[in-house]
């Protein structure tokens, strides 16, 4: 179908909308402008009248939208409109140049609107939910990896500080248990080192001066004694300052 309005001014002639249906139920409306030849005015209103946008314009941009919107699928037409604006011209332009005696000009073409019927719109709109959830998916199953991956470094971090202070505490026990080792070891030689000093120093006068005195005080007690068998001291059975009876 193609509805044409035209408007003259400036003495171009602008046909403010052809629309054409294709065979899938694609709608695009186009306007169009172009000059007449002043050189073959009169040949052109004699052969066609005052029909000559009808004869001539509408026809080849009829033709020409055909032709280009046929190499696209309907789906991304809406996306190419200026790739296709520009084959439009490029074709129109042949085509009106093409018409014997040249009666007009091709002056410019804008591809107003490309509607898609309503179930290539409704695929259109199912593809694209479909890509929206699928990106949505895929954020989700991102976001997803790296709360595991951070989930992951917190545990492998406890886990870390946990081996960090079990290895703290383990030297400290066995710097501990040296230290106590090494305590004990010390007191044990300095006791021997003493003991050793002391049996060096018990020389024989010195053991026969203890003897001495240790005759001396048994004499001066007052209760009964008895001296090992193994000293040179005598068995005293007598209470001093006593009569014995």
């Amino acid at each position: 179908m193609v509805r044409a309005d035209h408007n003259i001014e400036d003495g171009s002639i602008t046909v403010n909308s052809i629309s054409v249906t294709d065979t899938r139920g694609l709608d695009v409306d186009v306007s169009v402008r172009y000059q007449i030849n002043s050189a073959t005015i009169p040949q052109t209103i004699a052969q066609y009248g005052s029909g000559l946008g009808e004869m001539l314009v509408n026809p080849n941009v009829r033709d020409a939208i055909r032709e280009i919107i046929a190499h696209y699928p309907a789906k991304i037409i809406p996306i190419k409109r200026a790739e296709i604006g520009t084959q439009l011209d490029k074709l129109v332009q042949s085509k009106l140049d093409g018409i014997k005696g040249k009666p007009l000009f091709f002056a410019g073409s804008n591809l107003r609107a490309v509607t898609l019927p309503q179930k290539i719109r409704a695929n259109i709109t199912k593809v694209q939910e479909a890509r929206q959830q699928a990106e949505q998916s895929k954020q989700a199953t991102e976001l997803a990896k790296q709360e595991a991956h951070r989930k992951a470094a917190v545990a492998e971090g406890a886990a870390k500080k946990r081996r960090i202070s079990a290895d703290a505490l383990a030297y400290t026990r066995v710097t501990e248990a040296k230290a106590t080792a090494e305590a004990i070891e010390v007191k044990a030689n300095a006791r021997a080192h003493a003991n050793k000093v002391l049996a060096e120093s018990l020389t024989p006068p010195l053991i026969s001066l203890k003897e001495i005195e240790a005759r001396q005080k048994l004499y001066e007690s007052t209760s009964l004694k008895i001296v090992p068998e193994n000293s040179n001291m005598l068995f005293v059975d007598f209470f001093k300052n006593s009569k014995c009876t």
